[in-house]
């Protein structure tokens, strides 16, 4: 018998919500970071997440309109983001 070969595993897509400066995610995240890039495009704030983090606090002197990275591993999820 052939040894049956499986696809990795596909990542989930944290769907992010904001509640004044707590972001909650859909689901416990992996370990990684979470950078916040402003309109310059340059890192602003990064925060360390641990494996199974479903919130996030930011501090409340980031405020305004940035670009969200959520990095786990070699994989990156990026969006924007109101606070």
């Amino acid at each position: 018998m052939k040894p049956v070969r499986k696809a990795p595993a596909k990542p989930v897509i944290p769907v992010v919500t904001v509640d004044g400066h707590t972001l909650n995610f859909s689901a416990p995240l992996v370990e990684g970071q979470i950078d916040l890039l402003n309109e310059d495009e340059e890192v602003e704030y990064t925060i360390y997440v641990a494996k199974g983090a479903t919130k996030v606090v930011i501090p409340s002197y980031i405020s305004g309109y940035y670009y969200i990275n959520i990095v786990q591993g070699d994989i990156c999820f990026s969006g924007d983001i109101d606070l």
